[in-house]
This record gives C-alpha cells, structure tokens and sequence, in this order.
C-alpha cells in the first residue's frame, strides 16, 4: 500500500561555505561600521536612481531609518529634485564621474554640500549604478568667502600691509605698499627684505625689542622710519603680528 522501505539520505560537508558565509557577513559588518563611523554621505544608487545602501549621515539627512529609504528614489524622499542634481547624476549614469557643490535646505538650514558621484563600472565598461559621496562644507565655504573679504580689504587699505618670513624676506606687499617702494602691480616681492627699507638702528630696535614681545605676546605696536628711497623717508607707526 506504498509503504516506505528504506531511507536514502546524502549528505554534504557544507563547513566551507559556511565558514566563506560567515566571513562575508563579517566583512559586511565591518564596512558598515566604517561607512557609518564617518560625517560623509555615502550611498548606493541603481540605474533607476534608487538607493540600495545609505550609511548612518545619509539616513540622518533624511531623519529616517534606512528601512525607509532603501529603493526610494532621492526625489520621491523629499517630493521633487533639483535639475541640477537630475543633469548631473544623468552624467553619473552615463559613466562620467561629477564633483560639484550646490546648496539644499537640512533641517530648516541651509547647508553647502560637496557631492561627488562616482559611476560603479564592470570590467568592461558598463555602469551597473553610481556611488554618491557627500560632505558639508558649509563651514570652510563661509571661512573662504570671508578670507576672500579680508583679503579684499587687506589689498585695498591704504595702509602699508607687509609680511615677511622668519628672516625678514618680503613675502607680501598690499597696493599701497608697492606703491610706496616704487614698485608694480605684478612685480615679484623675491629679493626684497624688511631691512632694506630700515636703518641699521631701526632693523636692530626691531630684532632686540620688537621680537621678543613678539614671542611672548604675539604683538607689538612702535614709531620707526621706513627709507623708501634717496631722499624719501617715512614715519610711520607700525603694528606687527607674530
């Protein structure tokens, strides 16, 4: 009545594929916790520009876990996208990478960000998706533009400006610095030196008095005379900065 007879069973020594098993999840531990220990973005897009991996600061970005974001697209998550990041990430899929900045509002700021996409090629070519590195620069985007500034003033200050190294060699002469040793616009500063426009008294008062405050305190305020050529002399009262 179809009873069983026998068993026949077999069996296979299946140690090495779990011990490769258990190495690939270790390792896919390990990235995982590298990727989410760093303050960049970093993520994973398909061809239809969904995201198949996001690590801790892009979940943050998106103030939700990554459960909810995985196969979403970037439009989808915030309800539209910016054309340039659209032209952009086209480029990405086409297999061209992209460095650029643009500027997105996180949180109820508005942030700097510098994003860089990197196409994700086969050993023949093709582009299987785009790896999209982000990092916010909001910061070093103020502290250059105001740098920018300062220099602008800095150049512009009728004020005599100059900065030597260590030696005293002239490294930098603002507009009205040049003007004043008779010298141009575009002229190189090499070869100049503080002491060519002191005498022998002043450059030893600056050595012997000057720098040792200057050490200590980073700053010293004093009259000297500047011999800016035959005949052409100049009084002035001179701030230095260490």
């Amino acid at each position: 009545g179809g009873a069983a007879v026998r068993l026949v069973g077999a069996f296979q020594d299946i140690t090495e594929r779990r011990q490769l098993q258990d190495r690939v999840e270790s390792s896919e531990r390990f990235l995982r916790r590298v990727a989410d220990s760093v303050p960049l973005r970093i993520a994973y897009l398909d061809l239809e520009s969904r995201y198949r991996f996001l690590n801790e600061a892009h979940c943050q970005r998106f103030g939700r876990p990554k459960e909810a974001l995985l196969g979403r697209t970037r439009a989808e998550l915030l309800g539209s996208e910016m054309p340039q990041i659209e032209d952009r990430l086209r480029l990405a899929l086409g297999g061209e990478p992209q460095l650029f900045e643009y500027d997105e509002i996180v949180h109820g700021s508005t942030r700097r960000i510098e994003s860089r996409l990197v196409p994700d090629l086969t050993p023949e070519g093709g582009v299987m998706g785009v790896f999209p590195v982000g990092v916010d620069v909001t910061e070093r985007t103020a502290a250059q533009q105001a740098l920018r500034e300062l220099s602008a003033i800095i150049a512009s200050s009728e004020d005599l400006v100059v900065q030597t190294d260590r030696a005293g060699r002239i490294t930098y002469l603002n507009n009205a610095a040049r003007r004043a040793v008779g010298l141009g616009a575009e002229q190189s500063v090499v070869g100049l030196s503080l002491a060519r426009f002191t005498s022998p008294d002043a450059h030893r008062a600056n050595i012997e008095v000057a720098l040792p405050v200057l050490l200590k305190q980073g700053c010293w305020i004093g009259d000297t005379t500047l011999h800016l050529g035959p005949g052409r002399s100049m009084p002035v009262s001179q701030v230095v900065l260490a």
